[in-house]
């Protein structure tokens, strides 16, 4: 009896192994809404230093990319805010990535994880002379060119006010099939409808996920800062993956890719699809999406400067 409770405990175990494995099976995407994890480190960015010293010492912003973009050398550029760069003995207070630095991939076996760098403002020290000890907030605003691709299966077919028993698609659909790679940024919704005997309209939302703000791509070169003109702006581009139906957005000045303005980390893109062209037959395509922005997140860290007379 007992045998057989420990083998029945066994089993139920391996199914549920398997449902979860399985259930993962066919998704083109990891997925999340995650782009660069950053984090001052502790090891090397003391938190006590002392005045006047001779001491140097290195600030540095470990990177992990957890999303699955890859970003390209250059496009990760570090400021630090709130400390005197001439106290601190700093050259600069940026600092720029210099090399590729890959996301998350999926294969048909497996899934990696993305890869990790360091950000390092080199041979800090403190070289004034204090009366007494103080505290200083530095942050770290990271900026970073990201991608977000999507993948949408749109139903079509010529005559888009037909309806047929045997269609093996709706094109009327108010819950599209639709994934997003792992990015702070995400398409989180699709519909679609027939709007004209040779025309369907689809819609996708647009919505910021992370904490962090979104740039228009482009927006930062040397340095992290605020650009309020660029700021809740990103580049949209829809195509199919054949490439022989070409939609018009009414936010992307009637074409296919264009910048749109994002209102409270949000906006909703309407396109339209001709079918003249298309078989008579109801079938399935994939329609893709890919959103490039600049995305800015920060970090802070407290630093004492002791007065080392005492």
């Amino acid at each position: 009896m007992l045998f057989l409770v420990f083998l029945m405990i066994f089993l139920v175990g391996c199914q549920k192994g398997s449902s979860t494995d399985s259930s993962s099976r066919g998704k083109i995407f990891i997925s999340g809404n995650d782009g660069l994890s950053i984090a001052f480190d502790d090891e090397e960015t003391p938190e006590r230093i002392g005045d006047n010293s001779a001491d140097e010492f290195d600030i540095v912003i470990n990177v992990e990319n957890n999303g699955e973009h890859d970003i390209e050398s250059g496009k990760i550029i570090a400021t630090l805010q709130g400390i005197d760069r001439d106290a601190f003995s700093l050259s600069s207070l940026s600092v720029k990535s210099d090399r590729e630095l890959n996301g998350e991939r999926r294969f048909r076996d497996r899934d990696e994880v993305g890869e990790e760098d360091e950000l390092v403002f080199e041979n800090a020290k403190y070289k004034f002379d204090l009366d007494a000890d103080f505290s200083v907030t530095m942050r770290a605003d990271v900026c970073y060119e990201y991608k977000t691709r999507a993948q949408g299966d749109i139903c079509l077919k010529r005559n888009a006010n037909e309806r047929l028993t045997n269609d093996v698609c709706d094109l009327d659909d108010s819950s599209v099939d639709i994934e997003s790679s792992g990015a702070p940024v995400q398409v989180t919704k699709m519909t679609q409808r027939p709007s004209g005997s040779n025309k369907v309209s689809f819609t996708f939302d647009v919505e910021k996920k992370g904490s962090g703000d979104v740039f228009e791509p482009g927006t930062f070169t040397s340095v992290c800062n605020e650009q309020r003109d660029k700021k809740d702006r990103l580049k949209i581009r829809v195509t199919s993956a054949s490439e022989r139906i070409s939609p018009s957005c009414n936010r992307l000045n009637g074409g296919s890719q264009g910048i749109v303005d994002l209102i409270d980390g949000k906006r909703t893109i309407k396109c339209d699809v001709s079918t003249s062209s298309l078989q008579e037959f109801a079938h399935t395509r994939p329609l893709k999406i890919e959103l490039t922005y600049f995305y800015k997140d920060s970090e802070e860290r407290s630093i004492i400067v002791e007065n080392t007379e005492f």
